[in-house]
């Protein structure tokens, strides 16, 4: 197991630790509440999701639900920085039925995404 974390640690999708925001640095949710997404921000936000899902994967791991506020994004004037995937308690995949669960999980939340984003563009 701790082989696996060691590899995850220094992906640059993945971010393990406290998420201690700063000035430039909020979560997706927060993010969402203030602001208007670009289709091109959320295909940025959504890949990285999805490639740290796939290392996590592939150390035969899983990530659980990914919610808004596990995506960290980092801003300046009011352009994305950068996006990384806030690593929760990464479990070992015994049944393979969890993997399945996380890529539901960002199906929904690119749902969600795009449902906003249709939303904003008709107003």
């Amino acid at each position: 197991m701790i082989r696996k974390l060691k590899t995850l640690w220094d992906n640059p999708d993945l971010y393990f630790g406290s998420a201690a925001l700063g000035d430039q640095v909020t979560t997706l949710k927060a993010l969402l509440s203030s602001s208007e997404l670009s289709a091109s921000d959320i295909l940025a936000i959504v890949e990285v999701v999805v490639r740290g899902l796939v290392s996590v994967h592939s150390q035969q791991l899983y990530f659980g639900n990914i919610t808004e506020e596990d995506i960290l994004i980092v801003i300046n004037n009011k352009k994305i920085l950068k996006t990384q995937l806030s690593a929760k308690l990464v479990l070992p995949d015994q049944e393979c039925s969890k993997q399945p669960d996380d890529i539901y999980g960002v199906g929904k939340l690119l749902g969600r995404l795009l449902r906003r984003y249709a939303t904003t563009r008709r107003a």
